[in-house]
């Protein structure tokens, strides 16, 4: 079950690099405003920090 969650957790952080580079690449471009770029990339960081951890924990449980 911990392999299944640290997969699941692994993955995410990728989409949420991919993420942050298209966000990055709209502020940019000016797709998107100052205001709704740092709201966004708040939102992405804290979830990014909390699934770190977690994929932290899993690996030692896995381990």
């Amino acid at each position: 079950m911990s392999k299944k969650k640290l997969a699941k957790a692994e993955k995410r952080l990728g989409e949420l690099d991919r993420i942050f580079m298209r966000l990055y690449e709209d502020r940019v471009n000016g797709t998107i405003s100052d205001e709704r770029f740092s709201s966004m990339s708040k939102s992405y960081e804290d979830e990014q920090a909390k699934l770190k951890k977690e994929a932290d924990t899993l690996t030692k449980d896995v381990a």
